[in-house]
């Protein structure tokens, strides 16, 4: 699939980065840019080196090099493809994807259209609940429960928090006045029928409701409260075509940026438990949705940090979902850690008690989960020949899932120490063990990948550096890229793709001067590799003065003339072995060669 450049330019022009990039990573501005942390999860860094240039609609990151444009961060920090970040920041600036650009299959066409209702009835009922809780006046209990968790009004408009009225049909009449389907409203389990089979009513009534958005801002589904102690006290969206719990982590759209900020995230069970937090200032946290965590909410925390902290009952039942989860984040290579507040508290109540600080010395003390499970393994160990095959018949699925070396080694040091056996036994208990779970797991249905043919992306690789000195300083400044391109030193560039790229870049230049500002990022998705474009934002050649540049513009050009004489006279030497007309051949060698007098 491929998109006219023009509508590419619309989607990009209708985005700002400065906007995207702060989902991730708190930005303050800093003259003509906006600095922050770096938000690639494989930086780790204390102090801020990340650069982003709004009017450049660029970024760079002067720890980790990592540079480009808005396509590229969304592709990175999402995992999208680049026709997939297209299509992301299309529909969240509103501009409609156009029907050439569409799979063709009719029955992905009709799965597509079937979640874009989903999702614009979703959000469409998030408004209504929304509304409904703003509207509300201060007395009623819905405001009341608010204040009395410290859930303050700003929070209210951030996480979209609404009320679902005590009535039959309120949202069923609001889906019937914007004549959306009922019947679309009851497969997302919003409506539900009647046990007559005569019509529909109201799912959630009388509820605080929490609306569940993806990463991708897409409203997916809700959860919904009682105000009371009645039963059930949640009701949660059952899974549809566009709600799957497994892989959706509640707030992570709104915490994100803090997660990466503080680099490790704490993992709490519920709505509550994540806006008691986030309103006592602990806003690196999110929460899972009635599951334990799954391998594919593991993937997800893997992109913002690796220090994972959960914050789980200390029931058995919570202990139990910790225990469950270590292998599973052991598998992504995170390091996980685990906390339980004294008395079985939940964080708000803690927090109300002994204040915000101790919470967080709480969660400072917060013990390697894998410890801790082991640990609870050795509470009745004496030694015996049996305890040691007990305690690494348990530990053995939890030390195969382990991928990251430096803490796989730590383990086994600790357990040899423990069970007082050789590492060599360990291993012979472990190896067994991952054969075992390889051959009794069940096969997973794997779906084939949707066919994406994006347009190949050019190399510079191989461009010489002075070649790539050469365009990194035309794109840096305009009368520099005006003198370049005028002269006649563009007929000489001696990679084909660099080449190109400078026809590219007039032409785009011709057709829109006054959008020189943006020339880079418009190039940068042709390549392969951004950086090779965004040298002239970094060091040396960003602090260049004018008279600096205009030498380093002379040198580039002096060398790309001389490389282009050498590689002419020796075309034509080889031509002369060859047998071709000799005099004509020695002429045109001795004219290449008057150009090295200019030089």
């Amino acid at each position: 699939m491929r998109f006219d450049p023009s509508f590419i330019d619309k989607v990009r022009d209708a985005n700002n980065i400065v906007d995207i990039i702060s989902k991730y990573t708190q930005l303050k501005p800093a003259g003509s840019r906006h600095t922050g942390l770096c938000p690639f999860p494989d930086h780790n860094e204390k102090t801020p080196s990340f650069s982003v240039t709004e009017d450049k609609q660029l970024y760079y990151c002067f720890g980790c090099k990592k540079s480009g444009n808005i396509f590229h961060f969304v592709q990175a920090l999402q995992g999208l493809s680049f026709v997939e970040s297209i299509e992301f920041l299309a529909n969240k600036a509103g501009i409609p994807i156009p029907k050439s650009e569409q799979e063709r299959n009719p029955a992905l066409q009709r799965m597509n259209d079937e979640k874009k209702s989903a999702y614009q009835l979703l959000q469409s009922a998030a408004q209504f609940y929304h509304n409904n809780l703003l509207k509300l006046p201060e007395t009623h209990p819905a405001k009341q429960y608010c204040k009395k968790r410290n859930i303050t009004p700003e929070m209210v408009k951030e996480f979209q928090l609404g009320f679902a009225p005590d009535s039959w049909d309120s949202l069923k009449s609001f889906l019937a006045s914007r004549k959306i389907s009922e019947k679309l409203g009851k497969m997302l389990g919003l409506l539900k029928l009647k046990r007559s089979g005569d019509g529909l009513y109201d799912q959630y009534r009388n509820r605080l409701m929490f609306p569940i958005v993806t990463q991708a801002e897409k409203h997916v589904g809700f959860g919904g409260r009682v105000l009371d102690d009645s039963l059930p006290k949640y009701i949660n969206s059952s899974e549809s075509i566009v709600f799957h719990k497994s892989k959706i982590l509640y707030g992570l759209d709104q915490t994100s940026k803090y997660i990466r900020t503080k680099d490790y995230v704490i993992v709490v069970e519920g709505y509550m438990d994540l806006l008691a937090l986030y309103s006592h200032g602990v806003q690196n946290v999110v929460a899972t949705l009635g599951t334990a965590l799954t391998p594919q909410h593991a993937k997800l925390i893997s992109r913002y940090t690796s220090k994972v902290v959960l914050l789980f009952d200390g029931d058995k039942a919570g202990q139990a979902a910790a225990k469950k989860s270590l292998a599973i984040l052991l598998e992504e290579k995170l390091l996980p850690r685990s906390v339980v507040l004294p008395d079985n508290m939940d964080p708000d109540d803690y927090i109300n008690k002994n204040g915000v600080d101790s919470f967080k010395e709480q969660v400072a003390a917060s013990e390697d989960l894998f410890f801790i499970v082991m640990n609870d393994l050795f509470k009745n160990y004496k030694g015996a020949a049996t305890d040691k095959v007990y305690i690494m018949e348990e530990l053995a699925p939890i030390m195969s899932s382990v991928k990251h070396k430096g803490l796989y080694e730590l383990y086994m040091r600790e357990l040899c120490d423990r069970l007082n056996v050789t590492e060599k036994w360990v291993l012979s208990m472990v190896s067994p063990s991952k054969k075992s779970n390889d051959s009794l797991s069940e096969p997973v249905q794997q779906q084939a990948p949707e066919p994406v043919v994006e347009e190949s992306l050019m190399s510079l690789a191989k461009a010489p550096r002075h070649e790539l000195y050469l365009i990194n300083m035309a794109l840096k400044n305009k009368d520099h890229f005006v003198e370049i391109i005028e002269s006649d030193i563009l007929k000489q560039i001696s990679d084909q793709n660099l080449s190109k790229l400078f026809t590219t870049a007039e032409q785009l230049y011709r057709q829109r001067p006054e959008d020189f500002d943006k020339l880079t990022s418009l190039l940068v998705n042709k390549i392969d590799q951004p950086a090779y474009l965004t040298g002239h934002m970094r060091e040396p050649l960003s602090i260049m003065d004018d008279s600096a540049s205009k030498k380093l513009i002379e040198d580039c050009k002096i060398k790309v003339k001389k490389s282009y004489i050498k590689a002419q006279t020796q075309q034509r030497l080889s031509q002369l072995k060859q047998g071709s007309d000799m005099k004509e051949k020695l002429e045109q060698i001795m004219n290449i060669q008057k150009g090295k007098l200019d030089l």
